[in-house]
């Protein structure tokens, strides 16, 4: 049974039967999915704090106009040991009655801005990334959508790259909140020679293209020999030095180890560097580990 089989059946039994479940309850029962589905000691979850950034508008009506938002509710980071590759997308999640592709749904514009057009960012608060994090990105599955959806008595998800969702008005005001689907189902895109999955809808086709490294954006675009002191690579080593206990997080260093080229002396000593850089709500999945 591959993984993307087990994440939906077990979502299902989180799920069916349940009455309306809103937001917040549904995303618990994803990521709780997720580490249930993989196995023990293949996933691991962090809980981090909101990681609020503030970015220059370019839609229009707002063009240049300074605006604040979540960075995601999600980071989700897949790797191998076996390939060394690692990709990470950061994920927001909405839940909507039905939902189909070319269909409508309520969403912050606002969000979809920031994860769809990928600008410069600032941080805010105690969460530290690269202003560069999503601009640079390789693949736009950097960001995401994940949009909960009933059908009968069952809840899914929709998956979509942000690009491939639109606004219904061309404007990044608080008050405009309705979004579009405009992806393809169960197609995967490439794009510099690397594939991305653009949208799907259900579970079982997103934990599978998670597993195959066909969701988010190679790490390699953040890396550099002298890393800015903000870059995103530091709060990732934060993590790594503060749960190096962890089975999954001591693997994911050792591969980030390579990946990056470089530890600092004190990453391999174990010393916690800046504590509250932490990563908001990150899950580390090994795939190489995972049963089909």
């Amino acid at each position: 049974m591959s993984f993307g089989v087990r994440l939906e059946n077990q979502f299902k039994v989180f799920t069916t039967g349940k009455g309306q479940l809103g937001e917040v309850v549904l995303f618990r029962h994803l990521t709780e999915s997720i580490k249930i589905a993989g196995g023990p000691n293949k996933v691991f979850e962090y809980h981090g704090v909101k990681s609020k950034v503030e970015y220059r508008s370019v839609m229009h009506a707002t063009s240049g106009h300074l605006l604040r938002c979540e960075l995601c509710d999600l980071c989700i980071i897949s790797y191998s040991k076996i390939s060394k590759k690692i990709r990470i997308t950061f994920l927001q999640n909405k839940a909507h009655q039905q939902i189909s592709l070319g269909s409508r749904f309520t969403g912050n514009v606002r969000q979809w801005e920031l994860l769809s057009k990928r600008p410069k960012v600032k941080s805010l608060g105690s969460v530290k990334v690269s202003p560069k994090t999503l601009k640079d990105a390789v693949l736009p599955s950097v960001g995401s959508f994940g949009i909960f959806y009933k059908s009968g008595s069952e809840y899914s998800m929709q998956y979509s790259v942000a690009n491939l969702i639109e606004p219904f008005t061309l404007t990044a005001s608080s008050a405009n909140r309705t979004l579009v689907l405009k992806g393809i189902n169960n197609k995967v895109r490439k794009i510099s020679a690397l594939e991305e999955l653009e949208a799907c809808n259900d579970l079982k086709t997103f934990g599978n293209n998670l597993k195959s490294l066909k969701i988010g954006t190679p790490m390699f675009s953040y890396l550099s020999n002298k890393p800015d002191p903000d870059d995103f690579i530091n709060p990732l080593r934060s993590f790594i030095s503060s749960n190096r206990d962890n089975t999954v997080v001591k693997e994911f260093g050792e591969v980030f180890e390579s990946y990056v080229g470089r530890y600092d002396n004190e990453i391999s000593k174990g010393s916690i560097v800046n504590s509250k850089r932490e990563m908001t709500n990150m899950m580390l999945i090994s795939v190489d580990d995972i049963d089909e």
